[in-house]
């Protein structure tokens, strides 16, 4: 992921970022759009600004640093988002996040970076960043390999698009095909999942 400062051309999904609203007194905007490298905009992202400070207590010991989100907001169903600072907040490094980890889709998207926004932001006035979302490693493969088991609706298509591309394939008997994952199996007769999942290694 990465926070663009201006939208990309030839995105044609993506919107163009409409001019950022004056922010009111003692406040700072931060405005902007989530969207993914095929311009698909994308709503329910998580975005947060987080201020990062370093204090020096002694010269010998190590720099103490601290992070607080000081505003955070969802993209809305047009990717759009606008985070609320207070002037306070704003004595550090700002840094943009863009994504929650814990609920992260990696099949779909690279990991969620973070951008260091400080210089593009001012005591009164308003910014606009915009978060592109990368593409994950593999997923244009992983893309082809579901359009050609005949695509998300399909058993095969569900399955390669929660797991991602199994690292190992088996033919047992009857023509069934095992698709092995690390702690899980799935069987296939034909376009029909007939087992799965199951426990990791199991036996034919």
């Amino acid at each position: 992921m990465s926070c663009a400062l201006v939208a990309p051309s030839g995105l044609a999904q993506a919107q163009p970022a409409a001019p950022a609203k004056a922010p009111a007194a003692g406040q700072t905007t931060l405005e902007g759009q989530a969207f993914d490298r095929s311009g698909a905009s994308l709503a329910g992202i998580a975005v947060r600004a987080t201020l990062r400070s370093e204090t020096v207590t002694l010269p010998w010991k190590p720099v103490e640093v601290s992070e607080r989100v000081v505003a955070s907001a969802v993209s809305d169903a047009s990717g759009f988002f606008t985070l609320t600072l207070a002037e306070a907040d704003l004595e550090g490094t700002l840094l943009l996040r863009c994504g929650d980890p814990a609920t992260w889709d990696a099949i779909r998207y690279a990991p969620p970076a973070e951008r260091d926004v400080t210089a593009r932001v001012r005591k009164g006035r308003a910014a606009v960043v915009n978060c592109v979302l990368e593409d994950a490693a593999g997923w244009n493969q992983l893309a082809r390999e579901i359009n050609q088991v005949g695509g998300l609706r399909t058993p095969r298509g569900k399955v390669l698009r929660a797991r991602g591309l199994p690292p190992e394939t088996v033919t047992l008997v009857d023509g069934v095909v095992e698709w092995r994952y690390p702690d899980a199996a799935y069987r296939f007769r034909g376009a029909e999942l007939v087992e799965g999942p199951l426990p990791a290694g199991p036996k034919p």
